[in-house]
């Protein structure tokens, strides 16, 4: 996403703007049956998220102190999901202090960001807390599924890119508090993180959701033959 002189153009309008022409509530057929089949299907021991933790991103970084605060931040979002607490925007930046090894609340980016190497900005306004607030709120509908609440916060996260580092980490955080809550399994994460998304392909985001409950069925099949 670089304009002809090379420059990065705003990933997060496109993909806020994408809300607008998309109904969460009623997803394409093929869509809705993989969820169907997902919604069936009870947790098994697999710690999908730990698995990624251990196997993938630690490795990646071979950052020991890296990973442990991650492993910590997962126990924290499972804690409070336990709890019944709503994720709020002050319960994201707790969460993500822990992710980054800070007191208190981690705080919100105050410039633009970017990513791809570059090719994606995500651009500092204002009300960034006030957009990133309303977008949590939107996924705490009850009547929404919650892989694909799930998936959209994911989304919101990446695309919004509120933190100066670890915005992965806090979408598949987000990911994981969604589902905990609902007491619905989780997806094999490293799936999730080397799927391609690009801002605003409403495409994309039902392919993340298929790919998220067929993952889901799936290894309750390697889990329980």
């Amino acid at each position: 996403m670089t304009d002809a002189a090379g420059v990065a153009l705003d990933a997060m309008t496109p993909h806020l703007a994408m809300w607008a022409r998309v109904d969460v509530t009623a997803p394409p057929d093929d869509v809705a049956a993989w969820l169907a089949r997902a919604a069936a299907v009870r947790a098994s021991d697999e710690d999908p998220h730990r698995r990624y933790i251990d196997r993938f991103d630690a490795p990646q970084h071979d950052d020991l102190a890296r990973a442990s605060r991650y492993l910590a931040a997962l126990d924290d979002v499972r804690a409070r999901a336990d709890r019944g607490e709503a994720l709020t925007l002050d319960a994201l930046t707790r969460t993500q202090a822990i992710v980054l090894g800070l007191d208190g609340a981690a705080p919100l980016r105050v410039t633009d960001a970017f990513a791809r190497g570059g090719a994606h900005r995500y651009p500092f306004v204002e009300d960034l807390a006030e957009r990133l607030d309303a977008r949590l709120a939107c996924w705490r509908a009850p009547r929404l599924d919650a892989v694909v609440a799930a998936c959209g916060l994911y989304l919101d996260v990446i695309f919004t890119h509120p933190f100066d580092d670890g915005n992965t980490r806090a979408a598949s955080l987000c990911y994981e508090r969604v589902c905990r809550a609902a007491r619905r399994p989780t997806p094999r994460f490293e799936d999730l993180v080397r799927l391609r998304k690009d801002p605003g392909d409403a495409r994309g985001f039902w392919r993340m959701v298929r790919l998220s409950a067929a993952s889901i069925v799936g290894q309750t099949r390697r889990a329980h033959p």
